[in-house]
């Protein structure tokens, strides 16, 4: 898988997305690049979606998002030392809106959803993301969003 990685770099593309049907193979692919810090480059698209859900999450990788189901997400703690570094202090220094982007980032939405949501501008909100993004030590709002959701099932473990 790692000749397969290093390949498809040598193309020269900026993101890839794989296609799938089988989640263990997606699973599989997931922890290596996760464990490679190659998340940012990849995205998944699951193919037993509905047409709508299937071109919404295409509509994101289009965007240069990284996309990543939730039922990947879900299975495992993360690997990589970015989301593993992140101490509760560190959501401290988030300002409460950049809590509330965050929140809404975690659930999926896009920021220009989340501007309409807050009454604010979409430059504004990705404005936010970029602090946010430097505050938790994080390269995308995907690694962010991660962060958040295992911090939020540890505190509703505690």
């Amino acid at each position: 898988m790692a000749k397969d990685i290093e390949t498809l770099k040598q193309i020269g593309a900026k993101r890839f997305a794989l296609a799938y049907h089988s989640k263990e193979f997606a699973t599989q692919f997931y922890d290596h690049i996760r464990s490679d810090e190659n998340l940012a480059d990849f995205g998944f698209l699951p193919m037993n979606l509905q047409l709508d859900c299937w071109l919404s999450m295409l509509r994101l990788l289009l965007l240069d998002q990284v996309c990543v189901p939730q039922a990947l997400l879900d299975r495992s703690q993360p690997a990589d030392s970015a989301v593993k570094g992140v101490r509760p202090e560190e959501f401290d220094n988030l300002t409460r809106r950049e809590h509330e982007i965050l929140h809404l980032v975690a659930q999926g939405k896009q920021n220009k959803l989340i501007a309409a949501d807050l009454s604010v501008s979409e430059h504004t909100v990705k404005l936010h993301m970029h602090h946010i993004m430097r505050k938790l030590g994080v390269r995308n709002r995907t690694q962010a969003a991660r962060i958040y959701i295992n911090d939020a099932r540890e505190m509703a473990r505690a």
